[in-house]
């Protein structure tokens, strides 16, 4: 399994991706004998980002077309429009 940045928060997700079965599995957690947490809020916007590139990885991955589809389909209609609009300019 490729891990990516920070990925490994998601690894449920990516397992999921790769064909594994899910399943939940109870656990004790213990409290913190010292010191404190330094996960805070400068973490969010990496959070964020891979969190956005798990779901472009769950939704596109196997449907590549589905996204540069549309943008191929959008940047053939545009090269045709200016096409058309310097073929007239040059007329």
């Amino acid at each position: 399994m490729h891990l990516y940045g920070e990925l490994h928060r998601f690894l449920p997700v990516l397992a999921y991706i790769e064909g594994a079965i899910i399943v939940e599995v109870k656990v004790k957690h213990h409290f913190r004998p010292f010191g404190s947490s330094k996960y805070g809020l400068s973490r969010t916007f990496r959070v964020l980002m891979d969190l956005l590139t798990m779901v472009f990885m769950k939704k596109f991955l196997t449907r590549l077309m589905h996204v540069f589809g549309w943008l191929g389909l959008f940047s053939t209609f545009s090269g045709a429009a200016i096409a058309i609009h310097l073929t007239y300019i040059k007329i």
